[in-house]
């Protein structure tokens, strides 16, 4: 009834939509190249669990090759487990308003599904997949394999070898089983890029950060 009041609504939380810029980014100086709004200009295989469909992930092409015998199906495979495009949101976030930014923001993501819901898969589905990812190599630059089994198999070696030798590199999980990681694969090939976590509170070396 008072005549200064134009109209009564609801009151609704609001908050700043900055996206999160990760330790680790900050840790290999990726803060440090200027990117602006242009996506990175690499081809990145994500072989895991999939990769969803998402607003913050450039999927570019994606195949499933989860299958008992590695068989690959084209076009085929979302990620039923989430792990998969967890890993592609920390490889190629895209520069945005939401979520994360990854390492190589906006970089194409080929989701290579070689594990099942349950995060689990067979050796012959993750040689298919490596295989599928070889044949690709005039596309393909980077591969990632957050996976690991406690194993060593020739011809697993050779399939990683045979696809380093054409011209991608391969980026994998050390195990993160507070064991030698040379007892596992794919982290014990010698032509792979091993990579262990840590705990990381400022994105800086010297363990000077305070965790919460």
């Amino acid at each position: 009834r008072n005549p200064r009041v134009i109209s009564i609504s609801p009151d609704y939380p609001i908050r700043i939509t900055a996206q999160e810029v990760p330790t680790g980014f900050d840790r290999i100086e990726a803060d440090q190249i200027s990117r602006g709004s242009a996506p990175t200009d690499v081809d990145i295989a994500i072989i895991d669990t999939g990769v969803a469909d998402h607003p913050d992930l450039n999927v570019f092409h994606r195949v499933d090759c989860s299958s008992v015998l590695g068989f690959c199906t084209d076009n085929s495979g979302l990620d039923d487990n989430g792990h998969g495009t967890h890993v592609a949101g920390i490889a190629a976030a895209i520069e945005n308003d939401m979520g994360v930014i990854g390492v190589a923001p906006g970089a194409r993501i080929w989701s290579v599904k070689v594990l099942g819901a349950d995060g689990v898969g067979f050796l012959s589905s993750l040689i298919g997949g490596i295989d599928w990812v070889t044949g690709r190599a005039g596309e393909i630059d980077v591969a990632n394999m957050s996976l690991t089994g406690e194993f060593s198999n020739s011809t697993f070696d050779a399939a990683i070898s045979n696809s380093v030798a054409a011209g991608i590199t391969y980026a994998v999980g050390a195990g993160n089983d507070a064991v030698d990681a040379a007892t596992y694969s794919p982290a014990q090939d010698p032509d792979v890029l091993t990579v262990s976590a840590l705990a990381d509170a400022d994105g800086a070396g010297g363990g000077l950060g305070v965790f919460f």
